[in-house]
């Protein structure tokens, strides 16, 4: 696959997988503080795979499986990202040649007309790749990673006191 795809896809797969990590955690929290009997694992019950009684190794490779997969997916789609460079729209090069170095100098560029920027350099095959918008698209994964991450540290949080 080209380069500038994959780092299309790379973008809207860490995007998409952010906000399943960061939905997965809210869930997490909320179910935590809900009153239920969470006698040693407090992650809500798993009635299709369950049944009537708790059943701990079911509840914890489900889980696993749950938060595992879009985990490796916001992992893989995070390193595929990171070789994203910035360019102007119809340029083969990108504006400098490192992940931030190339946003820095994206920001600092005088934008004419839209489309302004892409995230990766043209190669000269469609499909190219998308537009990148300075005040959206890294800010708005930055965010929900971070989201993410807190929820999921709130709810580990008493097991990494004991």
């Amino acid at each position: 696959m080209q380069d500038d795809v994959i780092v299309s896809v790379a973008y809207w797969g860490l995007l998409i997988s952010t906000i399943g990590l960061a939905a997965l955690g809210t869930i997490a929290r909320r179910y935590k503080y809900m009153g239920y009997d969470r006698s040693g694992f407090a992650w809500p019950r798993f009635t299709l795979v369950e049944g009537d009684v708790r059943d701990g190794l079911a509840a914890r490779g489900t889980f696993a499986v749950l938060t595992l997969v879009p985990l490796t997916g916001w992992i893989i789609a995070l390193v595929a990202y990171s070789k994203s460079r910035i360019a102007l729209w119809n340029s083969p090069v990108p504006l400098s040649d490192g992940f931030i170095s190339s946003r820095v100098a994206a920001i600092q560029a005088a934008c004419e007309g839209q489309p302004c920027f892409r995230m990766h350099p043209i190669d000269g095959v469609p499909p190219f790749a998308m537009q990148w918008f300075s005040y959206l698209n890294d800010p708005a994964l930055l965010v929900l990673s971070v989201y993410a991450v807190y929820v999921w540290a709130r709810w580990m949080r008493p097991a990494l006191k004991s």
